[in-house]
């Protein structure tokens, strides 16, 4: 797997697209926007929601 196709809707930087299969996403200001990538021009805005955002293990720092 190339390290573009490991990347998250989540690694996006605002206003960064990257194509996910068919689909474009471009982080925008509250979520992202998903454009169709064919002829019917559709997009669609989805709001950010940390839910499925992989979490990173706690670590507990020793003194």
């Amino acid at each position: 797997m190339e390290e573009e196709e490991k990347r998250s809707i989540y690694d996006l930087q605002l206003h960064e697209a990257q194509l996910f299969g068919h689909l474009m996403v471009q982080r925008v200001p509250g979520g992202w926007v998903y454009f169709s990538n064919d002829s019917s021009g559709l997009s669609t805005f989805v709001p950010y929601s940390g839910e499925f955002k992989e979490k990173k293990p706690f670590k507990i720092k020793q003194r």
